[in-house]
């Protein structure tokens, strides 16, 4: 959750305007502060997949379906209505953007299938989608028919769509697929925290291990998992960037395989040091942010939208650039003229903004734990 407010802060904030992840022109720093937010997004999808294991525990199965339909349809609701919104602070619908919880809503309505069959089966499903979907980066969605076009831009191609009888313009960041594949994973796993804790932090750190070994040896090989190859450089270490330069949009096996092998291992990590007592009082500041993950979400991206404009008035720049929409406005279109800071700027100013959204998500979290209010956990 802290980490993820790093990569938006860079994008209100930052002064660079190239690609961060372009191995041939991007810092090294640029490149590690883009690159260690990918961990966020598989970490949050694959282990609201485990959250839904952990409650098939103790919900019978009907019960469980009708909160994740219910839950799917609200957070796709609340991406259109609410998050479009605060992106641009622009009350315009004609301009909708599908992002993470988008495909968190979707995937959960397919979870609400999936629940019904038996673990290896999810697990199955899972695996096919994250390990398949690869196979299809070539097809072209322009050959297709409008419709089945459009809906093939849905599932696995970023862009613009557009709806000519309605004159809406969605910003598909996230295709859908492999995302449910990632959460059907996530809901095996939970499986395995079952087990006792010497165990489990084993295993788990050895499927983590796995995952990390099979990304090197098949990105090494630059036959599958990733639509672009990596390639020498001027340096090792801009090679080095090339190689963990894996898509996100769609994440690729290879991304997949890397980001979630790592989030693996530092669970384990973290698993071992809970058990032993260690950094409890960082642990109960970092767990305030996790208790209520989406109301975090709305209120960081608020704050970093809202503090890139007071300080672009305060710098006597075009403020009213973060309520257009593209293409005269918005982080979406890139910043007004002269704004921009420095990487140690941005550093500080997530810093800021993290602090800041403590003290409101520590109350809110406490509200919830005082109320049975069921509708308190849609938020």
């Amino acid at each position: 959750m802290v980490i993820m407010a790093l990569d938006h802060t860079r994008d209100f904030f930052s002064s660079y305007t190239g690609n961060p992840t372009d191995a041939a022109t991007a810092s090294g720093m640029i490149f590690f502060t883009r690159w260690i937010t990918h961990l966020c997004a598989p970490t949050f999808v694959f282990l609201a997949g485990t959250s839904i294991y952990l409650q098939s525990l103790r919900k019978p199965r009907p019960q469980l379906a009708r909160f994740l339909v219910s839950r799917g349809l609200w957070l796709i609701a609340l991406e259109l209505v609410v998050v479009s919104s605060m992106l641009t602070f622009h009350p315009s619908v004609h301009l909708l953007f599908l992002q993470v919880i988008w495909v968190i809503g979707v995937s959960m309505l397919v979870m609400a299938a999936l629940i019904y069959l038996p673990l290896w089966a999810v697990a199955l499903s899972g695996l096919v989608l994250v390990a398949g979907h690869n196979a299809f980066d070539a097809v072209n969605p322009t050959a297709m028919q409008p419709i089945l076009g459009t809906f093939w831009r849905l599932l696995h191609v970023p862009g613009l769509l557009r709806s000519p009888a309605s004159g809406y313009f969605w910003v598909n960041l996230y295709p859908l697929i492999p995302w449910p594949g990632i959460m059907a994973l996530g809901f095996a796993f939970g499986a395995f925290l079952r087990r006792p804790a010497g165990e489990r932090q084993r295993t788990v750190l050895l499927l983590g291990a796995a995952s990390v070994i099979a990304f090197a040896v098949l990105r090494f090989s630059n036959l599958y998992g990733d639509p672009l190859p990596w390639k020498h450089q001027a340096s090792p270490g801009r090679t080095f960037m090339s190689f963990m330069d894996v898509q996100k949009y769609p994440p690729s096996l290879g991304f997949v395989l890397v980001t979630l092998g790592i989030s693996l291992s530092l669970m384990s990590m973290f698993d071992a040091w809970q058990a032993r007592g260690s950094f409890q009082t960082i642990r109960s500041i970092l767990s305030v942010y996790g208790r209520v993950p989406f109301f975090y979400y709305l209120l960081h991206f608020t704050s970093i939208h809202l503090a890139a404009l007071l300080t672009t008035a305060a710098l006597g720049l075009d403020w009213h650039w973060w309520t257009r929409l593209p293409p005269t406005g918005s982080v979406f279109a890139g910043h007004p003229r002269g704004y921009g800071f420095s990487l140690p700027i941005v550093y500080l100013v997530w810093l800021a903004i993290v602090v800041l959204c403590y003290f409101p998500c520590r109350w809110y979290a406490g509200v919830k734990q005082r109320s049975r209010n069921p509708l308190l956990s849609y938020l």
